[in-house]
Order: structure tokens, then sequence, then C-alpha cells
């Protein structure tokens, strides 16, 4: 398309303005013409004008048309029709325009000519400029190559005088030091012959002072030969002492741990009671027996291990866990190589959430006892809390290896296998316990939830099935069904879908928090959305906002049904999300929405500020993507609506959306290349998409 100069629009104006005054000039003519038509019979309406026998036009030299009321001053002239001179002038008009075009187009001609003529100009003065420079640069780097060779040749004369100066120092320096050297070695001479006279003085005292200690220590050997001649004589009748109340002690101690031994075995009874009593009652009883038989013990003897476990086992039970760790801490003390008190010690700190400790517990009493499974399996569920998977699947393994029916093992074994996202191990260790055990609750339930999360929804379906028939009611019941409700949700089952949410919804009291109870009702809620019971729905997602304040996917869900409603119902979905941005301002969903809701609104400045946090918070979402570069478009921030939706089609060449909005954007900032390239990209890779609108485009810029 040719682009016209500001000077060259202006002649144009000029020159249409002056070809509308002569039309101008030639309508009121004929408009006074009209007015001069009089004879006497009037206006005829439909048989045009008549004129008499002293009215008409004619024709001066110049070819324009000339009124009389005389015809007889006109001569022999002819006479024109209205319609002839009508065509005449139109004539004459059109010639006068082809004329001024000529012109213009002479006068953009020679315009032109003198554009090259200066460009021209510039072109050699630019080149005259250019040499003169590199001609001074030249001129310039031979000065300073003189310069640099005259301040070579000075340093090298520098130089040399200062090697001079410095050789001649250095004879200085030599001469002095051997001046120095030889006063030293006189020096030396002497003070060798002052030492050895000192040494002489030296050895002649020291001789004197050695017969002087030989004498002494004559003397005192003697004085301890007769000190330990008496000390053998005491240590003697000492021992003899000793000994007469060491066999006392030993007699009376062997009565005492007769004694004790026989309160220890009580004790233990007691405990294996504990651990093996048919009721809680006999349980309870056997305790308190227990108890009062180790405060016995302690009282004849404070260091007996076995009273203070069962201590710790008392205050274990009443949850005084400092206590208890007390009384196990005593009973380590006293007996360093029973298992048992590891491991109780290892229940203490786990329940205390000191997995650290727990662990090294664990590992003793596995040391002391490697076919006690108890210790394997806690050991494993400490490592757990550790999040050491290794350790802890390895664990789990070695206490099945213990004992091969240890239902708890493989439990825990299929759960680490689950959590490592390792499946297949995982259902084949469930299948393993239910081999054991095939009504096993748990195993049922859970296999359910690993076939889901596998893909498997038809096994996952089966098992959550088979778990429903074994559990009666309760919170697993509600929670198995509200789980097969998801899975026949992902079958396409919605149907029976939602008969498990319903029943999982109108038993949702069996379960003691609200959070969980939050999560059964908007399940439901899901499945009434999607049978278009929206009102339901919405209700249903109120109520689990009112369970769990701060679930967060109830409001999101509210706002989308909101949001598809428009303008009318935009602010009750702001309402909601903005409440969800406070519970958790960095969820991708709750920007996004915002950023739409927003846009709804035309607040476009919020709409890109909410896209924008969005994108950064998942920048793989396309979706979120185009919506912020619309938004950039509508805020009327081109260039970055420009980089992001390039951006959009280097990911996905197939996003006509982005073409048509690019054209837009490009025709607003007057680039009607561009917009024409993405445009007609679209109208020939896709032409049924958006044809009207796309044709429309194409068209304004052609």
């Amino acid at each position: 398309m040719l682009k016209l100069s500001d000077e060259r629009k202006k002649k144009l104006k000029k020159a249409g303005f002056g070809i509308t005054v002569v039309i101008i000039i030639v309508i009121i003519l004929l408009l006074m013409k009209c007015n001069g038509c009089v004879g006497g019979e009037g206006r005829s309406f439909g048989s045009g004008h008549k004129y008499d026998s002293k009215g008409g036009y004619y024709f001066d030299e110049n070819g324009k048309p000339v009124y009389t009321d005389n015809l007889d001053e006109i001569g022999n002239e002819k006479i024109l029709s209205e319609e002839e001179l009508r065509k005449l002038e139109e004539e004459r008009l059109r010639q006068e325009n082809e004329k001024n075009l000529q012109n213009q187009e002479s006068e953009r001609i020679s315009l032109e000519e003198e554009r090259k003529k200066e460009e021209l100009r510039l072109a050699e003065e630019e080149r005259l400029r250019i040499e003169q420079d590199k001609k001074a640069e030249e001129e310039s780097k031979k000065a300073a190559l003189k310069e640099k060779e005259a301040q070579k040749n000075k340093a090298e004369e520098e130089k040399k005088v200062k090697e001079q100066q410095k050789r001649k120092a250095e004879e200085e320096k030599k001469l002095k030091e051997e001046q120095r050297r030889k006063a030293e070695e006189e020096k030396k001479l002497k003070e060798e012959q002052r030492r050895k006279a000192e040494e002489e003085k030296k050895h002649k005292e020291e001789q004197r002072r050695k017969a002087e200690e030989e004498k002494k220590l004559k003397e005192e050997l003697e004085r301890k030969a007769e000190e330990e001649k008496k000390l053998k004589e005491e240590q003697k009748r000492k021992s003899e002492e000793e000994q007469h109340i060491k066999e006392e002690a030993e007699r009376k101690l062997k009565e005492q741990q007769n004694s004790e031994q026989i309160d220890i075995d009580k004790l233990q009874s007691l405990l294996d009671k504990i651990e093996n009593g048919a009721t809680e009652e006999e349980k309870n009883k056997s305790l308190e027996d227990a108890v009062r038989l180790a405060n016995e013990l302690l009282e004849k003897n404070p260091d007996n291990d076995l009273a203070h476990y069962t201590l710790a086992q008392n205050y274990q039970k009443r949850k005084q866990y400092d206590l208890a760790e007390l009384e196990l801490q005593k009973a380590l003390e006293a007996n360093r190589n029973n298992y048992l008190y590891y491991y109780d010690m290892g229940k203490l700190q786990y329940l205390r959430r000191k997995y650290s400790e727990a662990e090294k517990c664990f590992i003793r009493s596995c040391e002391l006892n490697n076919k006690f499974e108890p210790s394997r399996y806690n050991l494993g569920l400490t490592y757990v809390k550790l999040n050491k998977n290794v350790e802890a699947a390895d664990s789990f393994r070695q206490s099945i290896a213990i004992n091969g029916k240890y239902e708890k093992g493989y439990l825990e074994l299929a759960r680490t296998y689950n959590r490592d996202n390792n499946y297949p191990e995982a259902i084949a260790t469930y299948n393993q316990l239910l081999k054991i055990n095939p009504k096993h609750k748990t195993a049922l339930m859970e296999l359910g939830s690993v076939y889901y999360l596998s893909g498997d929804n038809k096994n996952s379906e089966i098992f959550y099935k088979n778990a429903l028939q074994n559990l009666s009611d309760g919170e697993d019941l509600v929670l198995t069904k509200y789980n097969l409700s998801t899975v026949l949700y992902d079958e396409g089952k919605y149907d029976e879908s939602l008969k498990y949410a319903w029943e999982a919804y109108s038993e949702k009291e069996y379960l003691k928090n609200n959070k969980s109870k939050a999560n059964i009702v908007y399940n439901y809620g899901i499945l009434q959305e999607k049978n278009n019971k929206i009102n339901e729905a919405l209700n249903l997602y109120k109520e689990t906002i009112e369970l769990n304040p701060e679930h967060i996917k109830a409001r999101i869900n509210s706002s989308v049904i909101y949001l598809a409603q428009g303008e009318e119902k935009v602010d009750k979905a702001l309402e909601l999300l903005n409440s969800a941005y406070k519970i958790n301002e960095d969820n991708f969903e709750v920007n996004n929405n915002l950023g739409s809701a927003f846009y709804i609104k035309k607040d476009y400045e919020n709409a890109v500020k909410y896209y924008e946090k969005a994108v950064k918070i998942n920048s793989k979402d396309n979706d979120a993507k185009n919506n912020l570069a619309g938004a950039y478009f509508k805020n009327n921030e081109l260039e970055k609506s420009i980089a992001l939706y390039n951006q959009i089609l280097a990911e996905n060449n197939k996003n006509w959306n982005a073409y048509v909005t690019l054209g837009k954007i490009y025709i607003q900032l007057g680039d009607a290349e561009n917009a024409l390239k993405n445009l007609l990209y679209v109208k020939k890779v896709n032409p049924d998409y958006h044809t009207e609108e796309v044709d429309s485009l194409i068209a304004v810029l052609n």
C-alpha cells in the first residue's frame, strides 16, 4: 500500500478543495438559470423548461454559457438545450480534473527527483566525511607510534642506568657482608672458648651433686622397705576382715536373692497375664497386683529392672509418658541386655514423636533378639516417619521373614510400595495378605485404592465392593462407599456412582472428622452438578464450606457455576474466589478464575494481575496463557500480548484464536503486513474457523 507524505497529503487536500469549489459554483449557476426561466406559460412539472421568443443560452468565445433576454443581439449563435449544456459542463470539469491530476503527478515526480538528488548529495558528503576521518585516524596512529617509540627508547636508557646502579650497589653490599662475616667468626671463637670453660665448671659441680643424691636415695630405699613391711602386715589383717564380711554378705544376699527371685517370678507371671489376659478387667487387676509387687521389690532392691519395667508399663497406660520413660531408663541401666526394654522404650519414643531415638531403641532390640518380629515391624514404622522408605520396606520384609503369617508386616510393606508408586508390588503384597486372611477389611479397601491409582478401575470396583461386604456400619463403610462412587464416576457409571455418593452422604455422621464429612458432601455435589442439578450442587458446595471453612475446591466449583452465568452472577463468584484466595493465594485455579471474573467485569487491569499469577504458578497451562494474552490485549498492553501469543503458537501452532487475535492487534498497531500474515494463514490452513470474522478483517485490510 502506497504511503503519502504529509506535504503530499496537504496538496491533495487543496486540489480536492478546489474541485469542490468549482462544482459548487456550477450548481449555483444552474440554480440561477432555473430561476431565470420565465415565460408566459409558467412552469409545467414533468415537461421541462420552455422559452419564449426573447430568452435562451449561447456560448461565448471561451466556451462558457451566456444568458440573454434578447435573441436579436446574439446573431446566428446556436442556442443549446439545458441537457446539452449540462453535458458540456461535465466534460469541461472532467478535462480540468485530468489536468489537475497530471499537474499533481508531475509535481510528485519532481519532488521524488529532488529527494533522490538530496540523498545522493548527503551520501557524497558522508563518503567525504568518512575519508577525512580515516585520514585523521591514520595520522593519529602515526603520531602515537612515534610517541611510543620515543618512550620505548627512553625507558631502555633508564633501564641501563638502573642496572649499572644496581650492580654497583650489589658490589658494595658484598664487601660489607664479607667484613661482617669475619667479625662474626672472631666473635664465635671467643664465645666457644668461654663456653668450654663454663662446661668444665658445671661438670665438676654435677659430679658433686650426684654423689649427694646417691647417698639420699640409699637412705630413702631403706626407709621405704621398712614401711612396705608394715603395710603388708596391715593389708593381711584387713584382708582377713574383708573375707569374713564378704562371706557374711554373700550369705545374706543369697537369702535375699532367693526371696527376690520368688517375687520376680510372681511379677513375670502377672506381666504374662497382662499380655494375654482374656478380658480388660482381668488385665487391669493383674496390672494393679504387678505394680504393688514391683514397689515391694524396689524397697528390697532399688535396681530391680523388672520392677522398673512394670511401673513403666503402668505409666504408659495412664499416658504419663515422662514417668514411663524415667522407669524404662532405670530398667535399662540395671539390665542392658533385655530386648523388651528397648522395644518398649522405642514404642514410647515413637508415641512422643522422637523418631530418631525410637530408631536406635528398635535397632538395639533387634540386635538382642533377631527373631522378635514386632521390633522389626516397629522399626519399619519408625523409618516411615523418618522418610526412609527403602529401610522401612526392608524392615517389614524381615518381620514377614520371621513370621510368614504376620499380617501387620504385609499391610505396611504394601503401603510402603504404594507410597513409592510401585503399584505392581503393592498389589502383589496386598494379595499375599488376603491369602492369609481373605476378609482383611483394610487390605480390601486399600487394594481397591491402589488399583484405582494404577488406572485399573475395573479391579478397583471389585475390591471396593468386596470390602463393603465385610464392613458393618461405621467410618470405613462410609469412606469405602465414597471411594467406590469416585471409581464408578470415572468408569462412566453415573447412576451407580450417584447411588453410592448419596449413601455416603446420608451416612456421613458416622465420620468423626468434619473435614472428612466435607469431602463426602463435596463428592456428592460434583455428581449433582454433572446431572445439571445446579442449585442442588451449589447447596452441597455451601454445606462443604460450612463443614470445612478451608475447602477451596468447593469455592472454586461454585465460582465456575456463577461465572458461566455471566455478568449477572460475577460478584457472587468474586466473593467466593476472594475468600479462597485468603486461604491459599498460590492456588492456580483460584488465580485463573479471579482473572476470568475481572475479565467479565471488564476490569482488565486486575484480570491481567491474577492471570499473570496463575501462569507463574503453572507455566505449562495453555488455557491460562491464552487468558493472559487476551487480557493483555484488552488492557492495551499490545506488545506483551503479541509476545505471549507467539510463545503459545510456538508450543501449539494450531491455536487459531491466537492467530486471529494477533491479526486484530496488528490492525490496531497499523501493521497491515503482519495482520494479513496471521489472518491469511488461518484462511489457508483452517478456512472454516470463524469464517465471517476472518473475512471481514481481511476485507478491512484490503
